[in-house]
């Protein structure tokens, strides 16, 4: 999965959770979920 990871661009995927790199709606995990919410508010703000 990490090799995957690394190949995607980080401006457009975020890992989410230790299992997941999809477009399938996932449960958040609480350890993932401050990181994730700081990458929808920066990529909120570039669009404004």
């Amino acid at each position: 999965m990490k090799a995957v990871e690394d190949m995607l661009p980080q401006d457009r995927f975020l890992r989410i959770h230790r299992s997941y790199i999809s477009k399938e709606i996932i449960h958040i995990p609480d350890g993932y979920l401050p990181t994730f919410r700081q990458f929808l508010e920066t990529r909120s703000m570039e669009k404004r």
